[in-house]
């Protein structure tokens, strides 16, 4: 498992939320999958007002949020990278997290699932760390040019913890 203990500093990021708790989705992956999906919610072109598909666009590049807290799922993106001012604004707390890191080149809906049992079901029970709060992180790492994207994309879980008392 690829994963590292990291510092982050207090980070606004700006996008768009969804209700999870008592809205009737099957899972969060479900409402994640939903909300990434261009036949659906399409937050993505909320957050950048670009597609993947558009020539020349680079919109998509770099690194996208999603977010789980108090019964939420967020995608966003930090400041710089967002084309439209009309966006929610989260805060990720300073403090220290557990970073775990996938393969490159899997799918999102596919690398979540594995890495989020591997953290609580592998990871969690048997190191120093306990989990801080209900936040977790996914960090995607994408690109918009369709070979870079297949070739160099992967996914982060960033999971605020401290020591086991």
């Amino acid at each position: 498992m690829d994963f590292r203990i990291i510092e982050l500093e207090d980070t606004a990021v700006f996008g768009v939320s969804k209700q999870f708790d008592g809205m009737g989705y099957q899972s969060i992956g479900e409402l994640r999958n939903i909300m990434w999906s261009e036949a659906y919610e399409d937050v993505p072109h909320q957050i950048c007002n670009s597609r993947w598909d558009e020539p020349d666009s680079t919109a998509y590049d770099g690194i996208w949020y999603g977010i789980r807290h108090d019964g939420k799922y967020m995608i966003a993106r930090e400041k710089d990278d967002i084309q439209n001012e009309d966006l929610e604004v989260f805060t990720i707390p300073k403090g220290t997290y557990a970073a775990f890191k996938t393969e490159r080149g899997g799918f999102a809906w596919e690398e979540f699932p594995k890495l989020f049992s591997l953290i609580f079901e592998s990871w969690l029970p048997t190191s120093e760390y306990q989990q801080k709060g209900d936040l977790a992180i996914e960090v995607l790492h994408l690109w918009t040019d369709r070979d870079l994207r297949h070739k160099n994309r992967y996914y982060e879980v960033w999971i605020p913890v401290e020591p086991k008392a």
